[in-house]
């Protein structure tokens, strides 16, 4: 898409930190797991979109 950049990241942390919004669209055990609140801490804007209720 013309004017996205799309960044390849090893870790959670890593890819949400800076970011504006974060989508949940899986139902991957690993993500319900996760600690939420220090996963948005450090996210410009803290928000998050669970798209399939798993939180």
């Amino acid at each position: 898409m013309p004017g996205v950049d799309a960044v390849l990241t090893a870790s959670l942390p890593e890819v949400l930190a800076g970011a504006d919004l974060a989508v949940l669209g899986t139902g991957w055990p690993e993500f319900r797991e996760a600690n939420w609140a220090d996963l948005l801490a450090p996210m410009r804007t803290p928000s998050l979109r669970d798209d399939r209720n798993y939180l």
